[in-house]
């Protein structure tokens, strides 16, 4: 990331937008990851109390296996 002089992103936005993303293709599978997140989400006390199970890269990998 640094080589590339990407933003440091932190808390759920990662999240959020691979769930945009996805939403464009996939409207259910989007919905389920949704939920995993709100759920999350709304049950840390703070955005970096919690890491959402899977990680991103593990989330998108099983969404990649899916199709």
């Amino acid at each position: 990331a640094r080589g590339l002089n990407l933003l440091k992103v932190l808390g759920y936005r990662l999240y959020k937008d691979l769930i945009y993303i996805i939403k464009q293709i996939n409207l259910g599978y989007a919905v389920i990851i949704s939920i995993k997140v709100f759920n999350v989400k709304s049950s840390s006390t703070s955005l970096n109390s919690s890491i959402i199970k899977p990680t991103l890269p593990k989330l998108l990998l099983s969404y990649l296996y899916y199709y």
